[in-house]
């Protein structure tokens, strides 16, 4: 084993044993999604990590938001007709969204995004017991994501996918 894949084995273990510990906690599964956001803001850096379930058909609940005085848990919105739809809905995707025209190709709401100072997204299609059944959004500033952020992320569709069905069953 080289050295790059040893530090890469022992972030990834120290990664799982920090969730491990953070779902015995009560108050699950914000637990486990604050000990994600964490994580996330360790590596890739992030504005904003949210989370959102799907609830039927095209509409997105928050269930999660390092912001939620801007970004409430709770808020509901249609994704009918977006990038993010085609992508993550129906194509169930993984997406990268690049500056402003990236943003602009999946998001309703680019405009506010931009002015926010994001630049940059990832959106990782959730899924469990063979249907897509929400999303976590990690977004950036500038062009500060890529290709190997994204798939560093997608590293953590299995406790993300597994929360977002706990916390629609509660």
């Amino acid at each position: 084993m080289t050295a790059a894949h040893a530090t890469t084995a022992f972030t990834a273990d120290a990664d799982l044993h920090t969730l491990a510990l953070a779902a015995t906690e009560p108050g699950q599964p914000a637990r486990s999604f604050d000990a994600l956001a964490r994580l996330f803001l360790r590596q890739p850096g992030y504005l904003l990590f949210s989370v959102s379930a799907l609830e039927r058909g095209t509409w997105l609940r928050r269930i999660y938001s390092t912001d939620p005085a801007r970004h409430p848990v709770g808020a509901t919105k249609d994704m009918a007709g977006t990038g993010y739809c085609q992508a993550l809905i129906h194509r169930r995707q993984h997406v990268l969204s690049l500056g402003a025209v990236g943003l602009q190709a999946t998001f309703q709401g680019h405009e506010a995004m931009v002015a926010d100072g994001m630049g940059c997204a990832v959106n990782l299609c959730l899924q469990y017991d063979g249907k897509v059944v929400g999303s976590a959004n990690i977004l950036g500033s500038g062009d500060t994501y890529d290709a190997q952020t994204r798939d560093h992320l997608s590293g953590f569709t299995l406790p993300l996918s597994l929360l977002v069905a706990l916390a629609t069953t509660k």
